[in-house]
């Protein structure tokens, strides 16, 4: 038997070594890439003219990715909007962009994401 570990290219690799270490024949099954998508000028333009953000997370790849992608001025804006994130891990990363506020949701279900943004915009 194998446990073949699907992810992106580069990704999962302490899950496939902590697999192996514990003696489990894991190989990982690549099928598909982490590539930044380009942020559409309406877009960026949103950004900056539009007034609070509430950005929500998913990934650490994308906060990387974003801030990579917008200018100065149009990452500051959404740094100083409040950021919800769906693990605690992901609050930690967070932090170091340092945005207005960091909230951690129940999880990353759609019920769960939607309490959160209500309990966030109620006390807003």
């Amino acid at each position: 038997d194998k446990a073949w570990i699907v992810a992106a290219a580069g990704g999962r690799s302490a899950l496939l070594e902590g697999l192996q270490q514990r003696g489990i024949d894991a190989e990982p099954l690549l099928v598909y890439r982490r590539s930044a998508a380009p942020v559409s000028v309406e877009n960026i333009r949103q950004l900056q003219q539009g007034g609070k953000i509430l950005s929500l997370w998913s990934g650490e790849n994308a906060m990387k990715q974003l801030a990579a992608s917008l200018s100065a001025s149009a990452w500051q804006h959404v740094c100083a909007g409040e950021w919800l994130v769906v693990s605690q891990r992901l609050a930690e990363v967070a932090a170091a962009f340092q945005p207005a506020a960091v909230h951690l949701s129940g999880g990353p279900g759609n019920e769960q994401l939607a309490t959160a943004i209500r309990r966030i915009c109620l006390t807003a």
